[in-house]
């Protein structure tokens, strides 16, 4: 896919979306503002905001089977919000070791 400004938005699909503790949660689109704006419910804490669309990422997978993933490199979706849920989602079920690649990864 090319650049973010390229994607359209639209109400009601799943999002990534910058949290201030989390780094990311998700989120649903209710509304295309334009101009690089979303009107965004958070799933994290149900909050209605408005966020920068160019900061956001799409999310294309089933995210309750991310914590099975042993590699990285074998996640649909290679980019920060993925990693970071798909880390801590494996740190949370006490899977504390993660390939990517041919790199061991250790979060403790």
């Amino acid at each position: 896919m090319g650049k973010k400004d390229e994607i359209v938005w639209t109400p009601g699909q799943q999002i990534w979306v910058p949290h201030p503790d989390a780094a990311y949660a998700t989120g649903t689109v209710l509304q295309n503002m334009g101009k690089g704006k979303l009107k965004v419910k958070n799933d994290e804490d149900n909050r209605t905001e408005v966020v920068d669309a160019h900061r956001c990422e799409t999310v294309n997978s089933d995210l309750t089977q991310v914590h099975l993933v042993d590699d990285l490199t074998k996640l649909p979706d290679l980019h920060r919000p993925a990693l970071l849920h798909a880390l801590n989602s494996r740190y949370d079920k006490d899977k504390i070791y993660t390939y990517t690649g041919l790199i061991l990864l250790a979060v403790n």
